[in-house]
């Protein structure tokens, strides 16, 4: 799609005007908003820390004209792959502003990470005895880090009843042993710890008390490193993670009204941390901090048209052209919020806000309040549609959508709609092994 830079700018359509230019279902992206984001977000964290420094996920959103400017307001990345390392060098973030995280991380990624200087962060003895063997083949010390996390809930305060998927519990002596195979590696370099415990954490509290015993083993263990990454997982409007028995992480079945949130006081939120880091004696340390959903989630919308109203004996359903397969964390995994363009003070009514696609879990959301005299043609915004919106789409049962950036008062298509072509790529003139 890297064709779609060449799109044509489009100055100043309202809502419906750019709905019908471009057509529905398609992305909005506020680029200015974001720009603001990433400076509020890295402002506060150096006010707040001693020594801070910030990177985006690029897993949140790698469309590049996001990472363009998160990259030009002066945040690093975070990659879990090999595609996200290539995509952020070719976007042209510095090997030092880039860390490499997540569960797998293959052979040929590794030698890539390494021969580069990149920081790796390790989740696995297998993974430690894999970089170390390339270091050593490649005459280099490669830059390594170590993957935490506690035996404490970061969404709930209490003790985990089940094993986490990301990193080594301090609770857990393959911890202690982990360090010290780094330590005693010739060719490895030893960065520091890393301890990113959840995204869309529900409170500070909470999330403080799984991240208290981590602090004490860093602080007690024979090596710190000179950086500690504590991640991020800040909350934004509208998206709701109630607790339930199942899985604390995930949202009840409350009502898409029914938000409970406050709005996360990050200046206070880094006071308390410095504070937490100095109790331990680790103020010293350079402390990585990553913003995740609370610098995207909000600059980009999803557009759609209304296709259908029925009011049925059990209510009335609204069917919109957009599905949640362009917003995968939509629907029963969590709640967003949605805008029509209906003035101020017009009554509204319950409704089923469901999508197009053949799927009973294509459902925005139950008994949401929209305009009672909301018509086919009319748009429905999905409001906080950036985090993990472009980089969880798929193409189940419809293509997926463009982007419309907009900064200035100037738009412009920077992500072209996908075609049956780019969906049914095949490779000519290949033979069967065999």
């Amino acid at each position: 799609m890297a064709d779609s830079e060449k799109s044509s700018v489009v100055v100043g359509p309202s809502i419906s005007e750019l709905a019908s230019q471009v057509g529905t279902p398609l992305y909005l992206l506020d680029l200015d908003d974001l720009a603001n984001r990433v400076a509020t977000f890295r402002s506060l964290a150096t006010e707040g820390l001693h020594d801070a420094e910030c990177i985006y996920s690029l897993k949140t959103n790698y469309l590049p004209a996001v990472l363009e400017t998160v990259r030009a307001g002066g945040m690093g990345v975070d990659v879990v792959s090999g595609y996200e390392l290539e995509l952020a060098l070719r976007q042209g973030f510095a090997p030092a502003s880039i860390v490499f995280n997540g569960p797998v991380k293959r052979a040929a990624e590794l030698r890539r990470a390494v021969e580069l200087g990149i920081r790796v962060n390790i989740d696995s003895i297998t993974e430690l005895r894999s970089i170390e063997a390339i270091a050593a083949a490649s005459s280099v010390r490669a830059k390594v880090g170590l993957r935490l996390t506690s035996a404490i809930d970061p969404y709930t305060g209490a003790t985990r009843t089940t094993q986490t998927k990301f990193g080594i519990p301090v609770e857990d002596p393959l911890a202690g042993r982990l360090l010290r195979s780094v330590l005693d590696a010739d060719a490895l370099s030893f960065q520091g710890f890393e301890a990113h415990l959840g995204s869309q954490l529900v409170g500070a509290s909470t999330h403080f008390a799984a991240l208290e015993p981590i602090l004490s083993w860093v602080a007690s263990s024979s090596q710190r490193g000179s950086s500690l990454n504590l991640g991020g997982g800040f909350p934004v409007p509208g998206i709701s993670r109630r607790t339930t028995g199942l899985d604390p992480s995930r949202p009840g079945t409350a009502k898409a009204n029914d938000f409970e949130f406050s709005e996360p006081d990050l200046k206070t939120w880094f006071s308390e941390l410095h504070a937490r880091l100095s109790k331990w004696g680790l103020s010293d340390l350079s402390v990585v901090v990553e913003p995740g959903r609370w610098i995207i989630s909000e600059p980009m919308s999803l557009i759609t048209n209304v296709v259908a109203i029925r009011d049925q004996a059990g209510g009335r359903v609204v069917v919109i052209d957009g599905g949640v397969n362009l917003l995968s964390t939509a629907g029963p995994g969590e709640l967003h919020r949605f805008w029509t363009a209906h003035d101020a003070g017009v009554r509204m009514q319950d409704c089923l806000l469901v999508g197009p696609l053949c799927y009973e879990g294509d459902v925005w959301a139950r008994d949401v309040k929209l305009p009672a005299n909301l018509r086919e043609g009319d748009q429905v915004v999905v409001k906080d549609a950036g985090a993990y919106s472009i980089t969880r789409a798929s193409s189940f049962n419809q293509l997926r959508a463009p982007v419309v950036a907009v900064t200035n008062g100037a738009w412009r298509v920077v992500w072209r709609r996908e075609t049956l072509d780019d969906l049914l790529v095949f490779a000519e003139g290949t033979e069967l092994l065999g």
